[in-house]
């Protein structure tokens, strides 16, 4: 079994990803299994440093991947509640070919169809 100076560290990564799960797309339910599966899968570690590791490795993957499926959840929700649905792909508009008028040596109208332009 752990030392008991480390358990506080493996309880409060438990506490960490369950109020993290709150908010987890699948909700809380799914995910309370899955993070009961990774803590019951390294349960066997007994050598500190290894638990130090293992904590350390789940705080980074709480950090780096859960939060920001979390966020990116939030803001889709946000967006699809108070922002257009439409214009989230919406192409920037192009600025014209000719900004500064037509290059020099081109007409400044067609030429009429029946013939030469005088």
């Amino acid at each position: 079994m752990a030392s008991p100076k480390l358990h506080p560290l493996v309880r409060d990564l438990y506490k960490r990803y369950i109020l993290a799960g709150r908010d987890y797309p699948t909700g809380l339910a799914s995910f309370r299994e899955l993070v009961k599966q990774s803590f019951r899968k390294n349960a066997h570690l007994t050598n500190e440093e290894d638990i130090i590791h293992t904590v350390a490795r789940g705080r980074w993957y709480l950090s780096n991947e859960i939060i920001p499926v979390i966020r990116l959840r939030k803001y889709r929700t946000m967006r699809a509640r108070y922002g257009n649905p439409d214009d989230v792909f919406v192409e920037p508009a192009q600025p014209p070919i000719f900004s500064k008028g037509l290059p020099e040596g081109l007409p400044d109208s067609p030429a009429p169809a029946g013939g030469k332009a005088q």
